[in-house]
């Protein structure tokens, strides 16, 4: 399925508030991190955001709800594995890794209990009093809300597995860290295309990037308004008058996968268990709604969606998310 701009990864903050992770934001205190250590390669922000968003989506854990502390934790580290320890510290100063903490109170826990796992009566009572007993067991007089929240689903396992936050697998030796993080140029993927494909990237009907270490993916811009100047199609247009010119869009990102699983297999990189993602950005799709299907925007979103959902099962591989514009 197609991972869309919406999303409903959820983030506990340190006063126990729910709120919605927001992959724009956390790339924005990403590069702030960046520039105020002075570092220049402020694009891997995106790469860093990107495998923090994917490793979250990918967790097999039902309500999807993670804590801010550790989504900060996560980040900091994946800079300093990355070799990029002073951007670390400098996140650090501003996005604290640790929580406020909250007394083991049992009005307390349960209000985060009822809040967060959505129990009431008898259930929320007793696992309520496993966790502060736990709590008295293990010396806890104050915790951070994530640690109670921990707790109730390790009891609460007996009804569904609990799970853990699944940190990025970013892995650098110290070799690795003094070089370039790309392991795959723009040239590597254009020299590996057909002449079809290239004349796609020549009139900027798609535009790619190069492949890093730190998220491994084939990231690409499809105008396709530019699709439909190429071929000269008249408006008012369809949905089905797109989808058979989406096979040589579906062709240049297949090449492209290809290529980048070629080049880091030779180089001896590991790959997602899951496969090469692909994240694709539609930065002209209200502006192509309204001239070309002479539809109303955004009302045409969920018809644009569906229309990409067959570019999607064209491409070899995960179409992990997809963002129009």
């Amino acid at each position: 399925m197609i991972k869309l701009a919406d999303n409903s990864i959820m983030l506990i903050g340190p006063d126990g508030i729910l709120s919605a992770f927001e992959s724009d934001s956390l790339q924005s205190k990403i590069i702030r991190s960046f520039m105020l250590a002075g570092v220049r390669d402020i694009w891997l922000a995106e790469d860093i955001t990107l495998a923090v968003e994917y490793a979250l989506e990918q967790d097999s854990r039902e309500d999807k709800i993670f804590a801010v502390s550790e989504i900060n934790s996560t980040v900091i580290k994946i800079l300093e594995d990355s070799g990029f320890p002073e951007a670390a510290e400098s996140y650090r100063r501003g996005n604290p890794s640790t929580e406020i903490t909250l007394n083991a109170e049992i009005a307390t826990v349960a209000g985060l209990i009822n809040r967060h796992l959505g129990l009431n009566g008898k259930s929320l009572d007793t696992l309520v009093s496993k966790v502060v007993q736990a709590a008295v067991k293990l010396n806890i007089s104050v915790a951070s809300p994530a640690l109670y929240i921990e707790l109730a689903k390790h009891f609460k396992s007996e009804f569904m597995p609990a799970d853990r936050l699944p940190l990025p697998q970013v892995i650098i030796s110290k070799s690795q860290k003094a070089a370039s993080p790309w392991v795959v140029s723009l040239k590597d993927l254009t020299d590996k295309m057909s002449s079809q494909s290239r004349s796609l990237v020549h009139y900027k009907i798609i535009s790619l990037s190069g492949v890093s270490r730190l998220f491994p993916a084939v990231k690409v811009i499809f105008r396709i308004s530019g699709l439909v100047e190429m071929h000269n199609m008249e408006s008012p247009l369809t949905e089905m008058t797109m989808v058979p010119h989406f096979h040589s869009i579906a062709q240049a990102l297949n090449e492209s996968i290809s290529a980048t699983q070629a080049i880091f297999r030779a180089k001896g990189e590991s790959l997602p268990e899951k496969g090469l993602p692909v994240i694709m950005t539609v930065p002209d799709m209200s502006s192509f709604a309204q001239n070309n299907l002479e539809a109303s925007w955004p009302q045409a979103s969920a018809d644009c969606r569906e229309m990409l959902s067959y570019l999607e099962k064209m491409v070899n591989t995960q179409v992990f998310k997809i963002k129009m514009a």
